[in-house]
C-alpha cells in the first residue's frame, strides 16, 4: 500500500474513534503534527491513534455540547455546566483514569492538580486529594453514543454519565431518550 492510500485509511481509523467526528480527528492530527513537524502523514496519524487508545493526548481539550452548539463543558464556582465560553475554565488536560488508567480523568487547565468529579452526581472540579474515593468519582470511561461525539460513563456507577441538565453537569442514568443521548454527547475540541 503506498503512503497517501495508507495515511487515508489510518486517518478512517482515527475518525472511527472519534465516533465520526472529524473535525476533532483533523485538529489532533494537527496538533501532533505541530509538536513533530518532520514526522510523516502516516507517522502523525498513528501517533494521534495512539493518543487516543491511551488517554494521552498532547494538548488541552475542550468539550463541545452536541445539541448546543458553542457551549463546552467548563467550571465556574467549582460547579460543572456548559457555557459559550473561551475561558481556560473550560479546558482540561486529559489524564489517564486516576481509579484505572483504561479510563480517563479531567485535570483543569487553569487549577492544575483539580480535576472533574461527581459528589451527590454533580459534578464539580475538586483539588485530588489521592482518597479511593475521589480517584474512583474522577475517573470515566469514554464509550461511542447512538449520536455523533464521545459519552463519558463514571467509574463507580456504571450506567451513569456526565450529562448537561438546564446546563449543570450531572451524572444520570440513562433513560434511553434521544434526548438523553444528546444530552451526554460531546465532541472533542482541541485547543490548537
Amino acid at each position: 500500500m503506498n503512503q497517501s492510500l495508507a495515511s487515508k485509511h489510518t486517518m478512517r481509523q482515527l475518525v472511527k474513534l472519534f465516533n465520526g467526528d472529524t473535525r476533532a480527528a483533523a485538529q489532533l492530527v494537527f496538533a501532533i503534527r505541530r509538536q513533530f513537524p518532520h514526522q510523516t502523514d502516516q507517522i502523525c496519524f498513528e501517533n494521534a491513534i495512539l493518543a487516543v487508545e491511551q488517554n494521552n493526548f498532547p494538548t488541552f481539550i475542550r468539550f463541545e455540547s452536541v445539541n448546543c452548539t458553542r457551549k463546552y463543558i467548563r467550571h465556574r464556582n467549582t460547579l460543572g455546566y456548559i457555557e459559550p465560553t473561551g475561558s481556560t475554565d473550560a479546558s482540561f488536560r486529559i489524564r489517564p483514569g486516576l481509579a484505572n488508567p483504561n479510563g480517563l480523568s479531567f485535570e483543569s487547565c487553569n487549577y492544575p492538580g483539580r480535576f472533574l468529579r461527581h459528589q451527590n452526581f454533580r459534578l464539580v472540579l475538586s483539588q485530588n486529594n489521592d482518597s479511593d474515593l475521589f480517584l474512583a468519582d474522577s475517573t470515566f470511561y469514554r464509550s461511542r453514543c447512538y449520536v455523533e461525539g464521545a459519552c463519558f460513563e463514571s467509574h463507580n456507577y456504571h450506567g451513569r454519565y456526565i450529562r448537561h441538565r438546564n446546563y449543570e453537569l450531572w451524572l444520570d442514568e440513562s433513560d434511553g431518550s434521544e434526548l438523553f443521548q444528546k444530552d451526554a454527547s460531546f465532541y472533542f475540541r482541541f485547543c490548537l
